[in-house]
């Protein structure tokens, strides 16, 4: 059975120029918990999830021990809030090609085999699935086991 067969064909997507709210937005919308990014001739350049996501926004906000989370908590019940919620809204204006990661894919001709066999390669969840680079569609690993479902019954 080959990708094209079982991948999903309307994808979810964020632009290059896309900002992270914007992203955060898409992912929130859609309870998705991660997307391809693709520029302006839909070539795939990315792939950002909600991990990458919090990473940033950890290490943007310098919370790394629980003492500093207990100091944000505090400042949550208190008018210190509205300042941390002003810096986050500006750091969220940042661009997705800062954060996201270089894209696994796959092609549209493969079997679906070797996709099962590089999403545990790589502890992956979905693979971008590219024609000639082009963002085609996508295929997660519920897609998979969807089939082997359907076959063993």
């Amino acid at each position: 059975m080959k990708v094209k067969e079982i991948m999903s064909k309307k994808v979810i997507y964020a632009k290059s120029g896309d900002d992270l709210q914007k992203v955060l937005g898409l992912l929130v919308k859609h309870k998705i918990s991660g997307l391809p990014v693709v520029d302006k001739n839909k070539k795939v350049v990315g792939v950002v999830s909600e991990t990458d996501l919090l990473k940033a926004i950890d290490i943007y906000s310098g919370i790394n021990t629980p003492e500093m989370f207990s100091l944000v908590i505090s400042a949550l019940r208190s008018e210190t809030f509205e300042s941390m919620k002003k810096s986050l809204k500006v750091f969220m204006k940042q661009k997705v090609i800062r954060y996201m990661k270089k894209p696994i894919t796959i092609e549209m001709k493969e079997d679906v085999y070797n996709v099962m066999r590089m999403m545990n390669k790589h502890d992956i969840d979905r693979l971008i699935v590219t024609e000639k680079g082009r963002l085609k569609g996508i295929i997660t690993r519920q897609d998979i086991i969807k089939i082997v479902n359907k076959i063993t019954k």
